[in-house]
């Protein structure tokens, strides 16, 4: 699988140095994926506002890779709502390098944000609605429920990589 993602690569034209290591993205891992983006935006949103999700609360989260983020770009309406980037840190251990994050929360605390970068090759993204009934503007079709998180593994929606298409 290797050989295979390393001459896809260099065939494409991109440079691939030797020591690197690859991932491919297919039908076991991307389901993961899914469910590792909704999974750290709950994280990052209890870690910043201490509070639990309630039923009421809805999930949208996406993952992108680093070719996908080069061919189509992230708004900058986006980037523009979210606070400076952050990383994790415990002690004298910095996580800034391989992974950090921004955040942003609307002004009553309804509408949380979240944009994440993992490494060089992955951004996260996703929005956590509190409570739904204060934002029905919101189409919530592809958005889910706190108790829904488990069924992202088998559900075929998030067998893709964009779920909405």
């Amino acid at each position: 699988m290797q050989k295979r993602a390393r001459r896809h690569l260099q065939q494409e034209g991109v440079p691939v140095a030797y020591e690197n290591g690859y991932v491919t993205l297919g039908p076991n891992t991307i389901p993961h994926l899914h469910l590792f983006a909704h999974k750290l935006i709950v994280a990052i949103h209890f870690d910043q506002t201490k509070q639990l999700l309630t039923p009421s609360a809805a999930i949208f989260a996406r993952f992108k890779t680093k070719e996908d983020i080069a061919a189509r770009g992230l708004p900058d309406e986006l980037k523009a709502l979210l606070e400076e980037p952050k990383g994790l840190c415990q002690g004298t251990f910095d996580t800034s390098d391989q992974f950090q994050y921004r955040t942003g929360q609307s002004a009553d605390g309804n509408l949380f944000q979240l944009l994440a970068r993992l490494r060089r090759g992955l951004m996260m993204f996703g929005f956590i609605v509190v409570r739904r009934e204060l934002a029905p503007e919101i189409d919530y079709r592809d958005w889910l429920g706190p108790e829904q998180l488990k069924s992202i593994l088998i559900d075929p929606r998030f067998s893709k990589r964009c779920p909405s298409q």
